[in-house]
């Protein structure tokens, strides 16, 4: 056989925030567990990138459940992301919640998925 087929992985449902209800369960649930918000252009080809890279790597590693928010469609979700955080607004953007508090943020090429796992070990 030329190609060794890799062993498939099960893939993991998107978790798209798309009201503000919803945003708030979100909030409640880093009070139990930390939990990734994934701030999402669908215009922009740099977010684009660090989608793709989001979605294969969280196909491969154990993380936090995984919020992916459509800047495009919800920017009011993403304003009051920002204000409960105080983290400015970028994007792509990924924030690490725990207790309702933003403990870690990384915006464009610096979005690794590896880097916010090492961040919720600490918990």
């Amino acid at each position: 056989m030329l190609f060794k087929t890799q062993k498939e992985t099960p893939q993991r449902s998107l978790n798209w925030i798309k009201d503000s209800s919803q945003l708030d369960k979100i909030w409640k649930k880093s009070f139990e567990e930390d939990v990734l918000i994934f701030k999402h252009s669908t215009r922009c080809g740099i977010s684009d990138m660090a989608f793709s890279r989001l979605q294969d790597d969280s196909q491969k590693q154990s993380h936090p459940e995984l919020y992916l928010l459509d800047l495009i469609a919800y920017r009011e979700l993403s304003n009051h992301i920002e204000d409960e955080t105080g983290v400015p607004h970028q994007s792509p953007q990924m924030i690490l919640l725990r207790n309702g508090k933003a403990i870690y943020n990384a915006s464009h090429g610096m979005i690794r998925l590896s880097d916010f796992i090492e961040q919720s070990k600490t918990r």
